[in-house]
């Protein structure tokens, strides 16, 4: 399970130039707008590296893949 600044790091940047592509700002309007796979616990969102690919390789949808999630995402400690 990753954090944002996670999915910044190995999602949102860019592999050769190691430029950010989006902001961690970015990645939360994205998720509270339903455009990232997540599952937000409490004040915290967090994001499954296997949905992300779900998601990156066009598979599935962001509200397909945080419903699921969701549901089978256990509670982060």
């Amino acid at each position: 399970m990753l954090t944002v600044e996670g999915v910044v790091r190995d999602y949102f940047t860019d592999p050769k130039t190691g430029i950010q592509l989006l902001s961690t700002q970015a990645v939360y309007r994205f998720a509270r707008m339903g455009q990232i796979p997540h599952v937000k616990v409490g004040r915290n969102y967090y994001f499954s590296e296997d949905a992300l690919n779900e998601w990156q390789a066009g598979r599935a949808t962001a509200e397909e893949l945080t419903q699921e999630f969701d549901v089978l995402a256990p509670i982060p400690e």
